[in-house]
């Protein structure tokens, strides 16, 4: 938590292989009233949270007329104080309060959790459209468990999988190539027709899709691939998603 922006990721002890989620929410598109002090130089305080319950404690505010979040301590353990507010069947505002065990880590750990850098990418492209996408690879679940994606910097994109008894590929064209950052380019002596392969688990990529999915015609789906993983991006006007993926073949 910082006074302009709010970040989430994954504990790393906790992730199984390299991969990673960066989440960066600007504070000002999330809440009417915002305020963060603590002890840091730039007033950045770090909280380790089970998301379970984070997510559990929002469910409750659906619908709500208030809802405010405070950091606080109780028998010198802290929590993260949710208060809602909901309105009755007869108009009354009825006061809802959950409280969340969290770990404030020390101000020297802040320093440790950085945005991931992401490898230099040898095509860049746009993902179609969020539900066509997940009726695709739904199915292709169902074939394999690693799905190979591939690209071009022409705006095609291709699906495959295969198993003993069936390849099925799909085929999609006049998608985006967004332009790549200065000094992250390809060599030039690449065309632009040449596709870039890699091979990654089916699931994870099922699973951000599902998460874009949420998000409807409100937020754009980015692939990278490089040579040792797929970045997968989300980009809303309110909240970027980065999903590194690695590749389990090329």
């Amino acid at each position: 938590m910082t006074p302009s922006r709010l970040y989430f990721t994954l504990d790393q002890d906790l992730v199984e292989d390299d991969s990673r989620v960066w989440v960066e929410v600007i504070q000002g598109h999330l809440f009417d009233s915002y305020l963060i002090q603590s002890w840091h130089a730039d007033s950045e305080i770090l909280l380790h949270v089970n998301i379970e319950h984070v997510c559990r404690a929002l469910r409750s505010a659906t619908n709500c007329t208030e809802l405010v979040m405070k950091l606080t301590k109780k028998n010198s353990q802290p929590y993260l104080d949710f208060k809602i507010g909901t309105m009755s069947s007869t108009g009354v505002v009825r006061p809802i309060t959950q409280d969340i065990p969290v770990t404030v880590c020390p101000a020297e750990d802040i320093e440790a959790v950085k945005p991931p850098q992401f490898p230099i990418a040898n095509v860049n492209i746009y993902l179609p459209d969020v539900r066509m996408l997940k009726n695709v690879v739904e199915r292709m679940k169902a074939i394999s468990h690693v799905v190979t994606v591939r690209a071009n910097m022409e705006g095609e994109f291709e699906l495959l999988v295969e198993n003993d008894v069936a390849t099925v590929r799909t085929h999609f064209k006049n998608l985006e190539n967004p332009p790549f950052k200065e000094g992250q380019a390809p060599a030039d002596d690449v065309p632009a027709s040449q596709f870039f392969a890699a091979t990654i688990d089916t699931r994870r990529l099922l699973n951000f899709i599902q998460a874009a999915q949420n998000f409807a015609d409100q937020a754009h789906m980015l692939m990278s691939i490089s040579t040792r993983v797929v970045v997968l991006f989300l980009l809303h006007d309110d909240m970027n998603l980065s999903y590194i993926v690695p590749i389990r073949s090329s």
